[in-house]
C-alpha cells in the first residue's frame, strides 16, 4: 500500500495536534492503494515528493507515520560540574542521563573536579550496568554507556529481578530463624544487584517509548505495557528495599545479642512464610495474568495483615525490652509493607486480564 502527498486536498483540522480526519482510500494502479497526506503535517514536518517515511504498526492495528528513516542516533550529554557541587545532585545527574538513554555522559569543570565528585561518580557508575569511564582526566570525566538495548526485553529483565528479590527474601529469612548474619549479608549483597537491574528496566521503557522499533523488539507492545511495566519494576524494587531492612535488623540483633524466644519465633516465621507466599503468588499472577492467582495472593495478604497486626500487639503488651521491642517491630513492619506492596503487583495482573477477552470477560466494540 503506498502514500501519496496531496497539499491541494483537504486541510488539515486546525487545533489540537490530536484532531481527526478522514480519508478516502484510493487505487493507484493494479495494486496499490494511496491517501493524501494532511497539508498542516506535511507543512511541519518539511516532507515532500520523493522522501521517505516510516511506517509502523502498533498494538491496536493503528499505523505510525513519521518523516524520514526511523534510526537511533547516539545521545550525549555535558553535566557542569561546578553548578553541581553535592555528591547526590550529581549522584542523580548522571543516574538521570543514564536512564534517559544517553550514550555519553561528559561531566565537566571550568576549574577543577573535586576528589569527592571524582569519587561519587566511580561509584555510580559502578551501580549503572553498561556504563564505563573511558576518559578521566581533573577536569573531565567522559562516561560511555555499552548496552545494546535490543539484547534485553524488559519481561526478561523483569523475571531476573524478581529471582534475584526471590534470593534476598529466602536468605533474610533463614538468617532469621537460624541467627546465621552470613545469610543476611547475602541479602544485602543482592540488594545492590537489584538496584542496578531496576534501573537498566527504567532505561529500557524509556527507550521503548522514544523509539517504536527499540519497543517492539524487546516487548512493549504499547505505552500501556510500558506503564505497567514501570510500576512493577519500581514495586519490586521497594519490596528489594524491605528485604533490605528486614536483613539489617537481623544483623543488629545479632551485633546486641539479642534473644528472640521460641514462641514468638515461631509466630515471626509464619508471617514471613505467610508474606512470602503472597510474594511469589503475585508475581507468578504478573507473569501469567492469572487472575485467581491474584485474587488469591490478595486473600493470603488478609491473612498476613491480621498475624501483623496480632504480633504487634503482644509485642506492645508483653515485651519489657525496649531493644528487643524495636527490632520485633522494625521486622514485622517490614514484613506488612511488602504484603502491601504485593497489592500493587496484583493491581497490574488485574488490568493486564481486563484488556482481553477471556472465558470471565467478553469485551465489545473500541
Amino acid at each position: 500500500m503506498s502514500m501519496s502527498v496531496g497539499e491541494n486536498l483537504t486541510t488539515f483540522a486546525q487545533g489540537s495536534p490530536r484532531a481527526k480526519e478522514t480519508r478516502k482510500v484510493q487505487r493507484v494502479g493494479k495494486s496499490s492503494l494511496a491517501i493524501s497526506l494532511p497539508r498542516n503535517w506535511v507543512r511541519q514536518t518539511g516532507v515532500k515528493q520523493g522522501d521517505v517515511v516510516t511506517l509502523s504498526e502498533d498494538s491496536d492495528g493503528a499505523l505510525r507515520l513519521e518523516p524520514g528513516y526511523l534510526e537511533r542516533t547516539s545521545m550525549k550529554c555535558t553535566i557542569n560540574a561546578d553548578l553541581s557541587r553535592e555528591k547526590e545532585l550529581l549522584s542523580r545527574l548522571v543516574t538521570g542521563c543514564y536512564v534517559l538513554g544517553y550514550d555519553t555522559i561528559v561531566v565537566s569543570s571550568k576549574d577543577e573536579l573535586l576528589p569527592e565528585q571524582l569519587e561519587e561518580i566511580r561509584r555510580v557508575v559502578k551501580r549503572l550496568r553498561g556504563l564505563e569511564i573511558v576518559e578521566l582526566s581533573m577536569k573531565r570525566v567522559t562516561i560511555q554507556s555499552f548496552v545494546d538495548p535490543t539484547r534485553f526485553p524488559v519481561d526478561g529483565l523483569i523475571r531476573r529481578m524478581h529471582v534475584m528479590i526471590s534470593s534476598m527474601f529466602d536468605a533474610a529469612l533463614n538468617a532469621l530463624r537460624k541467627g546465621r548474619p552470613e545469610l543476611a549479608n547475602e541479602a544485602l549483597r543482592i540488594e545492590s544487584e537489584v538496584d542496578e537491574l531496576y534501573w537498566l528496566i527504567v532505561r529500557q521503557l524509556l527507550l521503548a517509548l522514544r523509539h517504536r522499533e527499540i519497543g517492539a523488539t524487546i516487548g512493549i507492545d504499547s505505552p500501556l505495557h510500558a506503564v505497567g511495566d514501570r510500576v512493577a519494576s519500581k514495586t519490586l524494587e521497594e519490596i528489594g528495599d524491605f528485604i533490605e531492612n528486614l536483613a539489617n535488623e537481623v544483623m543488629r540483633l545479632k551485633e546486641f545479642e539479642i534473644e528472640v524466644d521460641d514462641r514468638m519465633m515461631k509466630r515471626l516465621s509464619k508471617l514471613g512464610d505467610l508474606v512470602q507466599t503472597v510474594f511469589e503468588e503475585t508475581v507468578k499472577s504478573l507473569f501469567t495474568r492469572d487472575i485467581r492467582l491474584a485474587s488469591k495472593a490478595l486473600e493470603t495478604a488478609k491473612q498476613a495483615a491480621e498475624e501483623e497486626r496480632e504480633l504487634t500487639s503482644q509485642i506492645m503488651e508483653g515485651s519489657s525490652d525496649a531493644k528487643v521491642a524495636a527490632s520485633l517491630r522494625s521486622i514485622i513492619w517490614s514484613l506488612s509493607q511488602i504484603a502491601r506492596y504485593c497489592d500493587i503487583i496484583a493491581e497490574i495482573t488485574v488490568n493486564r486480564f481486563l484488556r482481553q477477552s477471556s472465558n470471565i470477560l467478553t469485551i465489545e466494540g473500541t
